[in-house]
């Protein structure tokens, strides 16, 4: 969790409503339903709360934003914080290669897209133009890039939203289990052909 100083109920009570209008102003409330609780009930609550399910959870995402001084709903923060966020959300004791520094050019570019579409929460209704994978990758490597999308594209990692003029993709998240893998170990899941030079 954040560290917090700890806070009796009653301040929390003042003070939570005045944060949620601050951090929440540009929030889509038709799309976004908040229950406000009285400090007390939260009382003793934490110890009852699983952690998110995975290293690179939305939750932990949006976690490390905050506690990095970022907005967790505004995407350009999120994009401000993403090297920051994934180090400091890279697994302890070495293990797999992390998606920056795995040796192979296409599964690298693929591993880092796939992370920051999960990063950005990219997943179900929420998409990105397809054009936008190649964004943050070396010129040299923008064509491979768009070939490793088209490669995540084909094996349902992403899936295609139709849109007027262009292409929008988003995480399949019936495929959430394997897309993890591939991020956090560099398993490729059957199905996946991606283009090697």
């Amino acid at each position: 969790g954040l560290p917090a100083p700890a806070l009796d109920p009653a301040t929390l009570d003042e003070l939570v409503p005045l944060a949620f209008d601050e951090h929440a102003g540009d929030i889509d409330r038709l799309r976004s339903r908040a229950l406000a609780l009285p400090g007390a009930v939260l009382e003793g609550l934490s110890a009852q709360l699983r952690d998110p399910i995975g290293e690179a959870h939305p939750l932990r995402i949006a976690e490390a934003v905050a506690r990095l001084g970022g907005r967790p709903a505004h995407p350009a923060s999120i994009q401000e914080h993403e090297e920051a966020v994934l180090v400091l959300l890279a697994p302890v004791g070495g293990g797999a290669v992390r998606p920056h520094e795995d040796p192979d050019p296409a599964r690298r570019i693929a591993r880092r897209i796939l992370q920051r579409l999960d990063g950005m929460g990219k997943w179900g209704g929420y998409h990105t133009e397809f054009a936008h994978l190649s964004r943050g990758f070396a010129r040299d490597q923008r064509d491979l890039a768009q070939a490793v999308g088209e490669a995540l594209l084909s094996a349902g990692l992403l899936a295609e939203k139709p849109s007027v003029g262009q292409r929008h993709v988003f995480l399949n998240s019936r495929r959430a289990a394997e897309i993890r893998s591939l991020i956090d170990t560099g398993r490729e899941p059957p199905g996946l052909t991606l283009p090697r030079r």
